[in-house]
């Protein structure tokens, strides 16, 4: 048995790591129930001897609960760490220091967006947000400019909403979505849809987009 700072083990009634290699079975060191060595992860190194538990201390689920936890209390760091993740991804090393990144970070937490509170979902609510849907309000690392690449000058720090909403779109394709949208309502317009469509205005903003040669950010991996 291996030695840890768990506290005391409920068979062993010492500070250690129960498992037994016949049985394939462990105690997790934190909900301290005795589980199959299937609900563990196993160590992804050789080094230790046969005698060495073969399986992490925490069980699958704590290990996720553990993690949870960590994201949710140093909201902040994960996003810098997600950020220098970011800079390496378009092969560039990290700009900035974490003091820095919080110069960034609004001032009122707030999304600069769309106003929301920055935050991460309440833990009764895990695992409700399936299907490529995040909690609106969880903080995001943001391309002010799509087209550029992140660096601490085209950085900012949003809600998940609003970084659903605006994704990698441009102005020009935002003001005409705002036209197509708003504008159709009755309170802001009383034309028809082909008054939209024809007007001078919308057709200035499609042929800018045009020169744009924008459509998003695979644009340069196919043709217009």
């Amino acid at each position: 048995m291996a030695k840890c700072k768990y506290g005391l083990s409920p068979i062993t009634g010492k500070n250690d790591h129960w498992w037994n290699g016949e049985t394939k079975k462990a105690e997790c060191t934190r909900c301290k129930k005795v589980l199959p060595f299937s609900k563990y992860n196993k160590y992804k190194w050789n080094k230790y001897p046969p005698s060495h538990r073969p399986v992490l201390p925490q069980c699958k689920i704590c290990t996720q609960d553990s993690q949870f936890e960590i994201r949710r209390k140093e909201i902040k760091i994960t996003k810098y760490k997600h950020y220098k993740s970011i800079m390496r991804s378009e092969g560039k090393d990290c700009d900035m220091n974490y003091e820095e990144f919080l110069e960034i970070w609004p001032k009122n937490n707030k999304c600069p967006i769309l106003g929301h509170e920055l935050k991460t979902y309440p833990k009764e609510e895990r695992g409700k947000w399936k299907g490529g849907r995040h909690y609106p309000y969880t903080p995001c690392v943001d391309h002010v400019d799509p087209r550029l690449p992140m660096d601490k000058n085209n950085l900012q720090i949003i809600s998940w909403r609003a970084n659903e909403l605006k994704s990698d779109a441009i102005p020009e394709e935002i003001e005409l979505l705002y036209r197509n949208l708003e504008l159709r309502d009755d309170r802001y317009w009383k034309g028809s849809i082909m008054d939209i469509v024809s007007s001078g205005q919308t057709k200035h903003l499609q042929n800018k987009l045009s020169k744009n040669n924008w459509v998003g950010k695979y644009t340069g991996d196919r043709k217009l």
